[in-house]
């Protein structure tokens, strides 16, 4: 379940490749029998919904103004940048798994961090 207090937002090209990586693992799942096609298909299409309903894409135009400093910070993996000039852009932090944004100046939260933070403001 969405926690309404988080805005999602992904930029334009994370969003590309994170729809591309679901069509992919989800392919995967069918072709090694983990999934039937009909039901293969109707998680490829809620999950879709769901993200696309959920989160924000972000134009280019719209982060090409923090691109230098982006590629600045992230030395590991320079496909990633437009995930940090999103977040330097909207004074956001990052939610994520991956460790090679930690470390890149902006606030990163895992999975576990964030849902433990989120129970704790509902229980005050």
């Amino acid at each position: 379940m969405r926690d309404h207090r988080l805005e999602l937002y992904a930029a334009d090209v994370a969003w590309a490749e994170a729809e591309h990586n679901l069509q992919r693992r989800i392919g995967g799942m069918l072709r090694h029998g983990r999934l039937e096609s009909g039901p293969a298909q109707a998680l490829l299409l809620e999950a879709l919904r769901v993200g696309r309903e959920q989160v924000q894409s972000i134009q280019a135009t719209s982060y090409r103004s923090e691109e230098a400093t982006a590629r600045r910070r992230m030395p590991h993996d320079l496909t990633d940048w437009p995930t940090i000039a999103v977040a330097l852009g909207l004074d956001a932090a990052i939610w994520t798994e991956d460790r090679h944004f930690h470390g890149c100046g902006v606030p990163c939260w895992t999975t576990e961090t964030l849902t433990r933070e989120l129970a704790a403001l509902r229980s005050l």
